[in-house]
């Protein structure tokens, strides 16, 4: 889960890779999103219901990029669901989706990033594993 591209438990910090161009990050237990400066969207870590959004189940350990759209601006990682938002306000989620946590309407699980709704200026605050959205003014 810490990117570094093994298993093993670290102590103290150590980079993830050489790069200085991170701008946002949020991790859970399980996971981890981060968006760069050019506004791509990466994630490593455990993959159950697609939580990496890489339209998959299978997990990494090191950064991986979500699509290739660079027009992410904010993400908020659960355990096992992640929302995020892009630079033109629309929010974006993907993973379980039990109890309709992703608030698409139904309770299927998404493996890839999916528009939740029309609306846009959201700001996502996440916890452990429920997300908050709320529509800024």
């Amino acid at each position: 889960n810490l990117g570094l591209g093994d298993r093993t438990h670290r102590s103290s910090p150590v980079q993830v890779g050489s790069l200085n161009t991170w701008s946002n990050i949020s991790n859970s237990a399980l996971n981890c999103c981060a968006i760069k400066t050019d506004g791509t969207l990466w994630s490593w870590g455990h993959n159950g219901y697609g939580t990496l959004g890489l339209g998959d189940i299978t997990g990494t350990s090191s950064p991986v990029q979500v699509g290739s759209l660079n027009t992410w601006a904010s993400v908020s990682a659960t355990e096992t669901s992640v929302f995020a938002t892009k630079t033109d306000g629309t929010l974006w989620s993907w993973g379980s989706n039990s109890h309709g946590r992703l608030g698409l309407g139904d309770i299927t699980h998404r493996s890839s990033p999916v528009q939740v709704g029309s609306l846009t200026n959201w700001l996502v605050f996440g916890g452990r594993e429920n997300c908050f959205a709320i529509q800024s003014l």
